[in-house]
């Protein structure tokens, strides 16, 4: 009887050991789980002053200064997506091309796969097509144009940056295609009809540019008045095609 006692109050101690084992351990892990919230919400915070600070700062032109704080940004939360496209988009208005490319491919990658759907990341594809253009990867370019078109649906902003580039290019018909293709979709917008002039005087193309300084009028005089001064400076007589 005191064997079977002894072995029943064995196992009921053993089983009462396993359960408070397990819930020992849940316990555990909702703690933990818990705490890694907690360091998570604190990274995010962190992270969010930094890049309150890079804006400021980059507003005030201290791009060195702007460029430190975005990197504290991506270092205390990695997960921050938008200070990587800030970042790099500042380093490639610096000239800092193969750093803005290395942000901008990070953060676009880590947009992609949270599936964020924002124009922001469009034009953050442009900015990258311009450096990757910078550093003479004309494919890689095309590439991250492709991206920013299907982000940018009704914005003529991606066919402008193809413009710029086959301008940069030398393929001038091809640009004054994608620069007609931008003012399909906005005809009025005057930096498009400036740019899409400044080509034509690149390639010497005086009936282009006369094409280019009558949109000009129609959407800002004082422009087209300078575009004319321009034309007259720049262009060799007679019509040209």
């Amino acid at each position: 009887m005191r064997t079977g006692l002894f072995r029943g109050v064995m196992m009921l101690f053993l089983c009462s050991s396993v359960m408070l084992s397990v819930d020992s351990a849940r316990a555990q892990g909702r703690g933990d789980a818990r705490d890694s919230g907690k360091d998570q919400q604190r990274a995010l915070e962190v992270s969010q002053k930094h890049l309150q600070k890079a804006r400021a700062l980059k507003e005030k032109g201290k791009d060195e200064a702007a460029i430190a704080e975005y990197r504290k940004s991506v270092e205390a939360c990695s997960a921050t997506v938008v200070a990587y496209l800030e970042l790099g988009e500042l380093y490639a208005r610096t000239g800092a091309h193969a750093k803005a490319v290395e942000m901008l491919d990070i953060g676009i990658s880590m947009a992609l796969l949270q599936e964020i759907v924002d124009p922001d990341i469009g034009r953050s594809c442009c900015i990258l097509a311009k450096s990757h253009q910078a550093l003479g990867r004309s494919d890689l370019a095309s590439g991250a144009l492709v991206k920013a078109m299907k982000y940018l649906t009704d914005d003529p902003l991606p066919y402008v940056v193809l413009g710029d580039i086959q301008t940069e290019r030398g393929k001038f018909d091809e640009a004054f295609g994608a620069y007609r293709r931008a003012l399909a979709m906005d005809t009025g917008n005057a930096d498009v009809w400036w740019a899409f002039g400044t080509s034509a005087l690149r390639a010497k193309r005086p009936a282009v540019a006369r094409e280019a300084h009558q949109g000009l009028l129609q959407t800002d005089p004082e422009r087209a008045s300078r575009f004319a001064e321009r034309m007259m400076a720049e262009t060799p007589e007679g019509s040209g095609r």
